[in-house]
């Protein structure tokens, strides 16, 4: 009996050795691929119109809005919804004309400079 039992203990030893080796051995699974986005394009510039809300809010004088908008020579393809968006948020009219057409905004008056 006691043969028996030793026999028994054995063999489960030796199963659970095997057991152990054998899943030492096998392939280790695959990692789950990382979720990277489909080539993320770099941060989007903001439009237009969010740049020119963002200087009004900003407290930038009309003139220097205007003459930004004149240097960067860019006119701007505004939707009704855009207009509707930038009068709603203060933009004065003179901003959103130079916007449409910097070239042909009349260039804000310079201040007066006083010499004695």
């Amino acid at each position: 009996m006691r043969r028996k039992l030793f026999a028994i203990a054995n063999l489960a030893v030796a199963l659970t050795l095997l057991v152990a080796l054998a899943l030492g051995q096998t392939a280790a699974p695959k990692a789950a691929p990382k979720a990277t986005p489909a080539k993320t394009a770099a941060p989007k510039a903001p439009s237009a119109v969010d740049s020119v809300i963002e200087s009004v809010k900003a407290g930038l004088s009309e003139s220097l809005i205007i003459r930004t908008l004149q240097r960067e020579n860019k006119p701007a393809n505004l939707a009704p919804a855009d207009l509707v968006k930038l009068k709603n948020a203060g933009v004065s009219e003179k901003i959103i004309e130079a916007m449409l057409d910097p070239a042909s905004a009349a260039a804000p008056a310079a201040a007066a400079v006083r010499t004695r």
